[in-house]
């Protein structure tokens, strides 16, 4: 029995506590304390704002992004919003966001959530902290680490175009702007704005009520949409967008990432526009040739961006910049067998080294073995016979040069006295001459300025005395030797009292208009001022048949008048506007330890050197024509410099230099295809190449 009331005790004991370890959990459950149990839960189920804190990021043309704080999901993300509170671009925005949402890729920006506030759609996705690709890219060349850096998110950006296509959609806006890069690795293509489906037979495409709703054509409102300079020549015009179109955006990103700059380049947008559907892409490589561009990467760029021929697929380029990276040529380049192996090398240097050292060394120990006995005095033999065919070819050439000097200073120094006689036997004897020679000779740029009035003291005797077309001739040359000395009221004379047979040469009548205009303008050194000198060509020049013969002894006679380095460079300048009037280049002269250097801006531009006897004027030390596109040196006969800089030019022959009196130094970028360089140091010119 005792045991028997134990067990009931027990028992009872055992409920009670039972009880109260349940009343526990109730309380535990209970609402009031549920919120600091399950604060998680408890913050979905209040009623707040989802999105706060906003600041503002950034603005394209059609939205804003703000920065948000997401409460639910505890963390900052991207806030976009229409800029356009009209429908249809509401309804654009929208259709933008559902695209984005539908196209899940790790290098496609994602997106959270999609909605309304305030009757506004919004969207929601990840927020980068970092840079687009175009403020990541820096001017100048870049070094071969940071090419492959951008290579590799180059190859990012083509598996997101490439799953794209996959899903028969096309981005049509793909830029560097639009390839955001993160602080991480993140690379992501943003800005499906513009993008739309195309065909309907592909595998895995767009839901059906998707698909219509982004099949809207390019041309929207009647409004060419999308970025001139990165849009293909069918967008351009306008056409609807299909995948060529995105391949030729991927090209001219990679032609950015080369160079720095996009294929097509205006501050107008209709010239870009038209050089993208008439012109050709220039090559990266022409353009910034101290670069050092790979031509395979340039041959894949400019395949993207042919207008026939382009990449079918958005895989070939990918697989072109893998091949790349690997060490290998790619399709485009062409590859010959000597680039090929070349790759070869590179990717097993270390192995190539070894077998080529171990091949050299046999090589020498061979040759030296056989030829020790008698190859010096075979090279010695061989150069002894160069030597001495340069020095003759340099003491004939000299011999030559001397002769000309020899000539030219008797033509100088005998004009005058020439002249002089000239007039005697006119006045004597009524001879006729001819004057149009006479004046070619003055017009040489090597005669002083007094032979224009011995000349125009000549013309005017021969006048008097002549009579018929002798006398015709000489007032219509008169006319022009005292135009080209600036006496504009004796031309009027001359021109006012020509006859009426004489006015049959209607063309000198054309000048008469320019001689009232010009003969009160002031003239401080005895011609007029530089200003007026242009406008004074610029109006002779719409004469085609005066204005070459004029020029030459218009510039020759004012080249007398100067007496400055800035008149010589002024009168220089009005030349090239009158040559090349839409050049880009300018020139710069500029001091050197106190020696005069001739360089010029944008050298890339300057194809030719126009009467090199002005700037001979200028007693210059050094001629800078580095990086021009000059291909020949014949101009420089009419130079006297010490110094001239050829490195990076097309220029190969040295020859005319051998005529260049006083020179002292060459520099090229290379002595490989260069003729006549030895010949130049037999006559003690010094040939620098730059390392």
């Amino acid at each position: 029995m005792d045991d028997k009331k134990h067990y009931e005790e027990l028992e009872d004991n055992f409920k009670s506590r039972q009880y109260n370890l349940l009343s526990l959990l109730e309380s535990l459950n209970d609402e009031d304390d549920s919120e600091h149990l399950y604060p998680a839960l408890q913050s979905l189920k209040t009623e707040t704002e989802r999105y706060s804190s906003f600041r503002f990021v950034a603005e394209g043309g059609e939205k804003r992004i703000d920065a948000a704080f997401d409460s639910i999901a505890q963390r900052e993300v991207a806030f976009a919003t229409p800029k356009n509170k009209n429908l249809s671009y509401q309804e654009r925005f929208l259709k933008e966001a559902r695209l984005m949402a539908f196209l899940e890729h790790p290098n496609i920006m994602p997106v959270y959530d999609i909605g309304l506030k305030d009757e506004t759609p919004f969207f929601t996705m990840e927020l980068i902290h970092g840079e687009n690709l175009a403020l990541k890219r820096e001017k100048g060349p870049l070094s071969r680490e940071k090419l492959d850096e951008f290579l590799v998110v180059f190859l990012r950006v083509c598996e997101a175009v490439a799953f794209a296509h996959s899903k028969g959609v096309v981005h049509l806006d793909i830029k560097p702007q639009n390839i955001q890069m993160g602080p991480f690795g993140e690379v992501l293509l943003c800005d499906w704005g513009l993008s739309k489906t195309v065909g309907s037979d592909i595998e895995n495409d767009v839901p059906d009520e998707l698909d219509k709703a982004m099949t809207a054509d390019l041309t929207l409102n009647g409004v060419l949409r999308g970025t001139p300079g990165y849009m293909s020549p069918s967008l351009s015009q306008g056409k609807p967008g299909e995948f060529k179109d995105d391949i030729y955006a991927l090209g001219a990103t990679l032609y950015f990432i080369l160079c720095g700059k996009c294929p097509h380049q205006s501050d107008d947008v209709k010239e870009i526009l038209a050089n993208t559907i008439v012109s050709d892409v220039e090559e990266p490589s022409v353009l910034f040739p101290t670069y050092n561009i790979p031509l395979s990467l340039e041959a894949v760029a400019l395949k993207a961006l042919a207008k026939e021929n382009r990449y079918e697929t958005v895989q070939e380029i990918r697989q072109e910049i893998t091949s790349h990276l690997r060490g290998y040529a790619t399709k485009a380049e062409e590859a010959g067998l000597g680039t090929i192996l070349k790759l070869l090398y590179k990717r097993q240097k270390t192995l190539w080294n070894t077998v080529f050292v171990a091949i050299l060394a046999l090589l020498v120990i061979t040759a030296v073995f056989i030829q020790s006995l008698h190859l010096e005095k075979e090279k010695e033999s061989i150069a002894r016979k160069a030597a001495e065919l340069a020095q003759n070819e340099a003491e004939q050439s000299l011999k030559m040069y001397k002769n000309e000097l020899r000539y030219n200073r008797y033509l100088m120094d005998g004009i005058d006295q020439s002249l002089k006689k000239i007039i005697g036997e006119v006045q004597k004897n009524n001879l006729p001459v001819d004057i149009q020679k006479i004046l070619v000779k003055v017009g040489r740029g090597n005669l002083n300025g007094e032979a224009y009035e011995a000349a125009a003291q000549m013309l005017e005797t021969l006048a008097e005395n002549s009579s018929g077309e002798d006398k015709n001739d000489a007032i219509h040359d008169l006319i022009f030797t005292k135009i080209f000395m600036h006496d504009f009221n004796g031309a009027l004379i001359l021109l006012e009292n020509l006859s009426e047979e004489e006015a049959l040469r209607a063309e000198i009548f054309q000048f008469m208009p320019i001689c009232e205009e010009f003969k009160d303008k002031p003239k401080p050194k005895g011609v007029l001022a530089i200003e007026d000198f242009r406008e004074l060509v610029t109006r002779v020049s719409e004469h085609e048949r005066s204005r070459f013969w004029f020029f030459t002894h218009a510039f020759n006679c004012y080249l007398r008048k100067c007496q400055t380095d800035e008149e010589v460079l002024d009168l220089y300048e009005v030349i090239l506007d009158l040559m090349e009037p839409n050049r880009k280049y300018g020139l710069q002269l500029s001091m050197n330890y106190g020696k005069k250097v001739l360089f010029f801006t944008h050298p890339e531009q300057l194809k030719v050197v126009h009467m090199p006897q002005i700037l001979d004027g200028l007693n210059i030390h050094s001629l800078d024509l580095r990086g021009t596109d000059l291909e020949s040196l014949i101009f420089a006969r009419e130079l006297s410099v010490k110094e001239i800089n050829i490195s990076g030019t097309k220029i190969k022959n040295l020859r005319p230099l051998s005529y260049v009196e006083g020179i002292e130094t060459v520099i090229v970028s290379s002595l490989e295809g260069i003729k006549w360089w030895r010949q130049l140091e037999q006559q003690g010119v010094q040939i620098k190449v730059l390392k």
